[in-house]
């Protein structure tokens, strides 16, 4: 189930090049006089990845506010976007907007151990783009960065190339299925528009978000390309494991 908490629902992507609509977004403010909103996946499936999985995320977002033209929060220097957990123990992807850059990956248990691909954007998010995540185990570009449909950066999960999350500093939440508390009835729930972020000082999202989608393997280039080309994910290639 989502518990949405009354974040309101706002037209759809607009597609950057075709200019069609598609559907209907979350939309999210956070500043003084709006209510700071997230939605989280309560679920009973397992969306506590760890180091040993291979996973992808796949979300479309646009930042915006009414009442400023950079959707810039008042404190904080992160947005959350699409992730779970906050600062250690976390996997996804957030908003660095001091330096109008987006960050995808995983961060261990103790400091030192935060992986990211990034990408700094030219128009600072305020229009709509389809970010897209991917971690793989063992490899040498194992967490990839996608903005719309473009490979943008990757960092290697080898640990010969300095990748030290290892057993107790893992990314994974120390709660699982059969625990009368476990991640999919509490904060560290996988979740969209939230304050959760990778690092720095987080606040919730200002703007849109659309299409979130979890897949139980490292999406390959070609299905991210068809992520962005059909954001409602009616594509040429068969989609699977979609679990949002």
């Amino acid at each position: 189930s989502v518990d949405t908490d009354e974040v309101k629902v706002s037209d759809g992507v607009i597609h950057p090049v075709t200019n069609r609509q598609y559907g209907q977004s979350f939309y999210f403010q956070s500043e003084s006089g709006y209510s700071a909103k997230d939605v989280r996946f309560y679920t009973d499936e397992d969306l506590n990845y760890n180091k040993d999985d291979n996973f992808s995320l796949s979300v479309w977002a646009k930042r915006f506010h009414p009442d400023t033209g950079s959707a810039d929060p008042t404190s904080g220097n992160v947005q959350g976007i699409f992730i779970r957990g906050h600062t250690a123990t976390c996997y996804g992807i957030d908003y660095y907007y001091h330096a109008n850059q987006i960050r995808a990956g995983v961060r261990g248990g103790v400091s030192g151990t935060t992986f990211l691909a990034t990408h700094n954007t030219t128009d600072d998010l305020l229009d709509w783009h389809h970010l897209a995540f991917t971690y793989e185990s063992g490899s040498s570009t194992g967490i990839k960065l996608y903005v719309n449909g473009d490979l943008k950066d990757s960092q290697s999960t080898l640990h010969s190339d300095g990748f030290n999350i290892t057993g107790s500093l893992d990314f994974s939440a120390s709660k699982t299925p059969g625990d009368v508390d476990y991640i999919g009835t509490t904060n560290e729930a996988l979740n969209i528009g939230g304050n959760d972020v990778g690092g720095g000082t987080g606040n919730h999202f200002n703007g849109f978000i659309q299409y979130p989608r979890v897949y139980r393997r490292a999406i390959e280039p070609e299905v991210v390309q068809q992520l962005y080309l059909k954001p409602d994910g009616h594509t040429e290639y068969q989609i699977t494991d979609v679990k949002l």
